[in-house]
């Protein structure tokens, strides 16, 4: 099976937030939100975990966005080449 660009970087960028993991533990469990009160650490660390690979998951497909849309010109700049 082939894997794209697409995928490689969301694997990447899943790897930089598992091991960012344990800092992002460490600052969860000092950290004091007002907005977003909770007083078990485990859910303070679960909503920072997620917070970050959604982080993650939004930057890799916003990146793959442009790489499209930078496709999508170039093609169409060729299409009107030939015409």
């Amino acid at each position: 099976m082939k894997t794209f660009a697409f995928e490689k970087e969301l694997s990447v960028q899943h790897q930089k937030v598992i091991s960012s993991l344990p800092e992002l533990i460490k600052r969860a469990k000092n950290e004091k939100n007002p907005e977003f009160p909770i007083a078990d650490n485990d859910m303070i660390i679960a909503v920072a975990a997620i917070n970050a690979s959604l982080s993650a998951f939004i930057n890799v497909l916003n990146s793959y966005d442009r790489h499209i849309k930078e496709k999508l010109l170039e093609l169409e700049t060729q299409i009107n080449k030939q015409e």
